[in-house]
This record gives C-alpha cells, sequence and structure tokens, in this order.
C-alpha cells in the first residue's frame, strides 16, 4: 500500500524550529564551551578535564597479577580490573591535569547531553511535523531553549550536580522531546495504517 505524502504550509515553521534553530543553539553553546576552556585552562586535545586523584598511584602490575593467579574468583575479577584499566588509559591519555577539570567538565556535559540527542530530535521533528507542524515547531523552540537552560544549570558550580541541570528550567527540554517522540509515532502509525 502506498501513502501519499503532503508536505503542509506550516511546515516551514519545523524547519525553522528543528532545523535551523537547534543548529544555531549548538554553535551557541559550543562557544560557551571554548570560552570554557580559556577560563579553566584545558586546551585542545582534551574533551574534558582530567584529576589528578589518584590516577598517578594506580599499578599496573597488581593488574596483571590477577591474570595469573590459580584462584577462579581473582581471575575473575582479572576482567573488571581490566575494564578499570581501559578507563584509566583514556584518563591518562589526555594530557595534563587541570585545576578546574570539574568546572570545565560541567560545561562541557551540558553541550555534549544536547550534541548526543540532536540528531534524533532532530529526525523525529522532521518526521512527526507532516502530520503536527505546529506542535513540532513550538516543541523545537522549548527543546533549545530548554537545553541552554540545562547547560546553564548544570555548568553552576554553586548548585549540587545531582540535580544543577533542572534547578534553572532545564526540564523543558523533554516537553519539546516527547512532542516530537508522540508526533513521530502519531505519523508512523498513520503510514502504517493503525489509525
Amino acid at each position: 500500500m502506498a501513502y501519499t505524502l503532503e508536505i503542509p504550509s506550516e511546515y516551514g515553521y519545523v524547519v525553522l524550529g528543528c532545523g535551523v534553530l537547534p543548529m544555531m543553539m549548538n554553535m551557541y553553546m559550543g562557544g560557551k564551551v571554548m570560552n570554557a576552556r580559556k577560563e579553566y585552562n584545558v586546551p585542545y586535545p582534551n574533551c574534558y578535564g582530567t584529576f589528578d586523584d589518584g590516577i598517578k598511584k594506580f599499578s599496573f602490575s597488581s593488574l596483571f597479577s590477577s591474570f595469573f593467579s590459580t584462584d577462579f574468583n581473582e581471575s575473575l575479577f582479572f576482567f573488571s580490573r581490566l575494564f578499570l584499566f581501559n578507563c584509566v588509559c583514556v584518563c591518562l591519555a589526555t594530557p595534563g591535569y587541570h585545576k578546574k577539570a570539574d568546572e570545565f567538565n560541567r560545561v562541557q556535559r551540558g553541550h555534549m547531553n544536547y550534541s548526543e540527542n540532536l540528531l534524533g530530535y532532530t529526525v523525529m521533528s522532521f518526521v512527526g511535523g507532516f502530520k503536527h507542524p505546529i506542535i513540532i515547531a513550538v516543541g523545537g523552540v522549548l527543546y533549545s531553549f530548554g537545553s541552554l537552560l540545562y547547560l546553564t544549570g548544570y555548568s553552576d558550580t554553586s548548585i549540587d550536580v545531582t540535580n544543577a541541570r533542572y534547578k534553572k528550567g532545564g526540564a523543558i527540554k523533554w516537553i519539546g522531546f516527547f512532542a516530537s517522540f508522540y508526533s513521530s509515532v502519531s505519523m508512523a502509525g498513520t503510514i502504517i495504517g493503525w489509525w
């Protein structure tokens, strides 16, 4: 069965709210990360700031001695240590240690959260916008500005990191996200013929 798709006249708002605005917001938030790099002295190629809190004390010999152990439980524990070893190697591969690593990492994570979810959000918005263009366009504005508020809260070190992301209004991004999610499911159901 074929489905004929008509682009509604309001679809231009979807393009602006879920294509253009998120790209502009991504560049703006990237600028905040660049400013944080300068302020907290975390130069490239560091993706994140690294801490000097015991990483240097890691013992590679104790890690590998477990591999040759005759104790079965200790040999199994080797694999968890191997995972830790890989994590430490990644940390050690980042040059330098940074006094304000936590402050920088909070800004970086706020932006990375946006970047990590942006592709899926945009695809859902462009699909769902065929059926519900105004809802999606408004959702795009909420998602973009909610993500900026998410970053603003996350980067505020005076707030505990566990809930800082939502203390300054970052939760409104999820209204836009779920509007796109439900609209894309609605559009898929229409194409399939469920409703």
